[in-house]
C-alpha cells in the first residue's frame, strides 16, 4: 500500500532517492488502476445502455410482426363449398389515368375458383368489355373505343390488392396503347358481404402505374392513376363471405 505523496521534489541521497521512486512508482500504479477501473466501468454501462436499446428495438419489431399477423389472421374469404366464382353484377369500372385521359368499362366477366376452406387470398380474373378512353384538349374532349386485356388480381382479406399480370389497353382508331405493369399493394379496396351471401368488392385504389407510348395515349409513365368500381361475386351453387 502507498503511503505519503508522489515525491515532487528532488530526493537528497540515494536512500531518498530510491524510496521516492518507490514511491512514485506505487502511485502510479494505484492511478492507473484507479483510471482503468474507471474506464471499465464506462464501458459496462455503455455496453448496457445498448443492450437495452437493442432489445427495445427487438421488443417494438416483434410487436409489430404479432400486430399484423394478427390482423392477417383475423381477416379471410369463407366459401360454402368449393366452386367457381363468377360475376354476380357491378358498376362502371374507371381508370382514371392522369393528364386528362379516363379510361371507362364494364367488367364483363370474373373467374376463379373456391375451395371448401377460408383464405386469406383470393385471385380472381378479370376481363373487361365496352371500354372507351376519354381524353381532352383544352375544352374539348375526345371519346374513342378502346380494348382492355384480362386483369388478374390477387386480393388479400385484409383488403388491399396486387395485380399480377400485365393490362394492356388497346386505342384502333388513335393507334397507340397504355401498359398498367404488374404492381404490389394497392388500396384501398373494401369487401361487402351481401344478404344473399355473394360479396362485393369495392375498389378505389390509388397510385397506379401505366405508361403510354404516344399520341391520345399519352408518353411516359404515370403513377398518379385512380381505379374506382364495385363488382359483386357469386359462388355457384353456394356461398361467400368475408370475415372480419
Amino acid at each position: 500500500m502507498c503511503t505519503g505523496l508522489p515525491s515532487v521534489r528532488r530526493a537528497r541521497g540515494v536512500v531518498w532517492a530510491r524510496r521516492a521512486v518507490e514511491q512514485d512508482q506505487c502511485w502510479d500504479r494505484v492511478l492507473f488502476g484507479m483510471a482503468s477501473q474507471h474506464r471499465m466501468r464506462r464501458k459496462v454501462a455503455m455496453r448496457s445502455r445498448s443492450r437495452s436499446v437493442l432489445v427495445a428495438l427487438m421488443a417494438i419489431f416483434a410487436l409489430s410482426a404479432v400486430t399484423a399477423s394478427a390482423a392477417m389472421a383475423e381477416s379471410e374469404f369463407e366459401f360454402s363449398n368449393a366452386g367457381r366464382l363468377k360475376r354476380a353484377s357491378n358498376t362502371t369500372q374507371v381508370l382514371n389515368l392522369g393528364g386528362g385521359r379516363v379510361l371507362e368499362c364494364s367488367t364483363d366477366s370474373v373467374n376463379g375458383v373456391a375451395q371448401l376452406s377460408a383464405f386469406h387470398k383470393l385471385k380472381l380474373e378479370f376481363g373487361y368489355s365496352g371500354c372507351r378512353l376519354k381524353t381532352k384538349f383544352m375544352s374539348l374532349e375526345f371519346v374513342f373505343e378502346a380494348t382492355v386485356s384480362n386483369a388478374q388480381y390477387l386480393f388479400n382479406a385484409a383488403q388491399f390488392v396486387n395485380l399480377e399480370n400485365t393490362v394492356t389497353v388497346s386505342v384502333p382508331i388513335a393507334g397507340c396503347q397504355i401498359t398498367i405493369s404488374p404492381q404490389s399493394n394497392l388500396v384501398p379496396v373494401a369487401y361487402e358481404n351481401t344478404p344473399v351471401h355473394d360479396l362485393t368488392f369495392n375498389m378505389k385504389m390509388e397510385k397506379i402505374k401505366s405508361a403510354g407510348n404516344g399520341g391520345e395515349c399519352g408518353t411516359g409513365e404515370s403513377t398518379a392513376g385512380t381505379y374506382a368500381g364495385k363488382t359483386v361475386v357469386e359462388l355457384e351453387g353456394g356461398q361467400i363471405d368475408w370475415k372480419k
